[in-house]
């Protein structure tokens, strides 16, 4: 591969201080965001690196191979905001790769929207209030699912929904296992001979 032409490498600038920890300003060397402006390198005996950049293109890098940590407020007072993150534009991402867990602790925790707020999950959701209550207020609640208790007590499990408009009441399906509270599986093969028994031909 050919070099970039019009390298100014005067404008470059570079000092070590000892073998761990080197700094370097306006590194004509390319990298994914350009030139450099400047950049802090430095790592430990056992090699673990910490290293920050500033790039051409306006985008500030700091990675380092082991932990980040960040205290404030030793002098401030109650109700003080000690550590403010904010964006004049543009979303904030916090993401944990491989197995990593976002947690989120206090004595009381805020979730505040201008507008909408989704929580989405792959498996489950729980919330769970020890010595409270759950308090849902809003225009609309809609729930839909295929079983549990609210489900029964709204919409309807799957198990209701087939049976609706037959003769085949929900105290009989209830009866026989065919409808069931939260954490268990209908009894399929029991309902099934169940409702084979009071239903002719079935």
């Amino acid at each position: 591969m050919a070099e970039r032409p019009n390298q100014n490498i005067e404008l470059r600038s570079f000092d070590s201080f000892g073998p761990n920890y080197s700094f370097s300003i306006s590194d004509p060397m390319m990298n994914g965001d350009g030139t450099s402006v400047f950049g802090y390198y430095g790592y430990t005996d056992n090699k673990d690196v910490n290293m920050q950049l500033f790039g051409q293109s306006g985008v500030y890098h700091q990675h380092t191979d082991k932990t980040i940590e960040m205290i404030a407020g030793a002098k401030n007072a109650p109700g003080d905001v000690s550590i403010v993150i904010a964006t004049l534009n543009g979303d904030i991402t916090l993401t944990a790769m491989k197995n990593g867990i976002i947690k989120i602790k206090g004595q009381n925790i805020m979730l505040q929207a201008d507008e909408d707020i989704d929580l989405k999950a792959g498996r489950n959701i729980s919330i769970i209030s020890k010595n409270g209550r759950a308090y849902i207020d809003s225009q609309a609640v809609d729930v839909n699912g295929f079983k549990g208790n609210l489900v029964e007590a709204t919409v309807g499990s799957f198990t209701q929904r087939v049976f609706q408009d037959s003769f085949i009441g929900f105290d009989l399906l209830k009866e026989i296992g065919a409808v069931t509270g939260i954490g268990q599986l209908p009894v399929i093969g029991p309902a099934i001979d169940a409702v084979s028994s009071v239903v002719p031909g079935l």
